[in-house]
């Protein structure tokens, strides 16, 4: 398995972990428009918005290469019982953020199959996270934009 399939394989892991299994979690996207909120009160997708080619260390002639995977999380919530709306509720969003912390601290921690870090660094672009509601479904959450940097090696 690729690097990059253990960061992507890890954030599914973590983020069911983190949440104590509040989130129904998936790798790719949700049709969120008919995502059953109902009984899936929380949910997250794990989305690959850039990643880099692949492209096997042995073929650049250097024994290992940085890379950059770039992953959006998706993560929302039906909105509370007797919410304003279509107002968000500010305590609901702090929570959904708290819940990506969370989920990059312990990405800090994972080791991979080869005994090294899973990712080196996490950065934390100022444009990184963006508030998203639709009161006409009763959700709102949080996108946010993280890039992670690896070290492959061939």
């Amino acid at each position: 398995m690729s690097k990059r399939a253990e960061i992507l394989s890890a954030l599914k892991t973590s983020w069911a972990i983190q949440s104590e299994g509040r989130y129904y979690v998936r790798r790719g996207p949700i049709d969120w428009l008919h995502f059953d909120f109902i009984s899936n009160p929380y949910a997250v997708a794990i989305v690959v918005e850039a990643s880099a080619l692949p492209i096997p260390a042995s073929f650049t002639n250097q024994p290992a290469a940085f890379r950059t995977l770039t992953v959006a999380f998706e993560v929302f919530q039906r909105m509370p019982q007797g919410a304003q709306q279509p107002e968000l509720s500010e305590v609901v969003q702090e929570q959904l953020v708290a819940d990506i912390i969370a989920v990059i601290a312990d990405m800090h921690t994972r080791k991979a199959t080869d005994g090294t870090p899973l990712i080196d660094a996490v950065e934390t672009p100022d444009d990184a996270l963006s508030d998203w509601s639709d009161s006409t479904i009763g959700v709102q959450g949080v996108v946010a934009s993280i890039p992670m940097s690896y070290h492959e090696v061939s």
